[in-house]
Order: C-alpha cells, then sequence, then structure tokens
C-alpha cells in the first residue's frame, strides 16, 4: 500500500475489491474502500495536505490546486475582515478541519467552516465530537474543476444547516430544509448583513489584482457602506 498519496499513484492503495477513476483534474476516487482504510489512509501525517472525502466505500483524494487554495484562502480572509468590524457576532473559526462519522460512514474537510449561532458552547473546546457536537453552522465548499462526488449530500448528512458554494466565478448561498435538501437563498443565514455580492465581485478579481489590494478594498467597503449589527 502506498504512504504518500501525494507521489504514490492511487491504484497502488489497496483494499478488498477496491478500484479507482482517475479525473482530468487533480482529483482522484477510490471505490470500494473500507472505512477502516479511509481511516488509516486519513490519519497518517504524510496525508495530512491532502484533503479526503469519503461517502460509503467512494473516496475522493484531492490535491488542491493554487487557484482553489487562492480561492478559499481569500473567501476566508474577507470573512475575516466583516467580522473585525462586526464584533457583537461571535464566530468560532474551525477551518478545514476534517468531519467524520462512523455510523454515516461519511468524512470530509471543507475549505472553511464556523460556529456561528452554535459558537457560545463550541468557542472553547479543544476537541469537537462530531457524535455529541453540533454541526458547523456554516461551510464552505470551492469548486474550480470537475466535480467528482456528491459534496452537497455529504453535507446534508451531517446537517449542517447553511453552505456556501463558490463555482467557476459564482458564489452561491444554500440553507438546508426541513426535508434535507439544500435551497438557495439570496442572503446568509448566519451572517446576514455579508455582503455576497460584494465578496463574489471582489474574488472574481483574483489573478487580476493583489490580495492584499482586494482586502484592502473591502475593508473600505465595509467601512463606507455597512453598518456594524
Amino acid at each position: 500500500m502506498a504512504t504518500d498519496l501525494e507521489t504514490a499513484p492511487a491504484p497502488s492503495i489497496t483494499d478488498s475489491d477496491s478500484t479507482f477513476t482517475v479525473s482530468d483534474c487533480d482529483s482522484t476516487i477510490l471505490h470500494g474502500i473500507s472505512w477502516k482504510m479511509y481511516r488509516k489512509l486519513r490519519k497518517m501525517p504524510e496525508n495530512y495536505n491532502i484533503r479526503m472525502t469519503y461517502d460509503r466505500g467512494e473516496l475522493e483524494i484531492m490535491s488542491p490546486s493554487p487557484l482553489h487554495e487562492g480561492i478559499a484562502r481569500l473567501l476566508g480572509d474577507l470573512i475575516t475582515v466583516w467580522r473585525l468590524e462586526h464584533r457583537s457576532v461571535p464566530i468560532r473559526n474551525c477551518g478545514a478541519m476534517t468531519i467524520k462519522r462512523s455510523v454515516l460512514e461519511r468524512g470530509f474537510e471543507p475549505d472553511h467552516c464556523y460556529y456561528v449561532q452554535h459558537e457560545p458552547q463550541m468557542w472553547d473546546k479543544k476537541k469537537i465530537n462530531c457524535k455529541t457536537d453540533p454541526p458547523p453552522d456554516l461551510a464552505i465548499e470551492v469548486e474550480v474543476t470537475q466535480k467528482l462526488m456528491d459534496k452537497m449530500g455529504i453535507y446534508a448528512a451531517f446537517r449542517v444547516p447553511e453552505l456556501w458554494c463558490w463555482s467557476g466565478t459564482t458564489l452561491k448561498v444554500f440553507e438546508l430544509s426541513k426535508e434535507g435538501q439544500y435551497v438557495a437563498r439570496e442572503t446568509s443565514l448566519c451572517l446576514p448583513s455579508f455582503p455576497i455580492a460584494k465578496v463574489q465581485e471582489i474574488v472574481r478579481q483574483l489573478g487580476t489584482v493583489h490580495e492584499s489590494e482586494l482586502i484592502c478594498s473591502f475593508h473600505d467597503w465595509i467601512r463606507d457602506n455597512a453598518q456594524p449589527r
């Protein structure tokens, strides 16, 4: 079995009756992977920089591209700028933590996730237990290449109330309905005054304007246009 997924070819990862599919992007899907194998691969220190999404026997292994990481980082930075101007809104940033549950046979790492409504009970926790603690109130998923797995279905299985999806050049906001399906929204449920359209406009400029300038422009826009809650 390969010990480094970043350099070893996916076919060398073996589990009983497993197969693999290689896409034309930076992702590979392995089929027939057991929960035990997924947990073993996820815990290997040499795989810490690799994103893994597991869904009942299917394992997507992704090595994020510079574009993917740039968009994700900028979105996180803009949320940080916004929260500094809205200090009355408590937020616990959990980054790209691994979220997994054996009973669901699913596991994933969002690009960002936050506790907002549940921040009062989560702000000081050193370790989060997905069995007993609530899921993040808000998660962000960035897609810049071919979508291989049903990420929305996985988020819904964990009952994540709000999901932001960056796809192509668009930032979309979704709320989990009572029926367990994500429904599009115009504004954020967790951060109602967060300017989704303005952030989309700024992120679209990534690669043509320096990141520091984009962040500063957002800070100036908030100062001139937005009122703290």
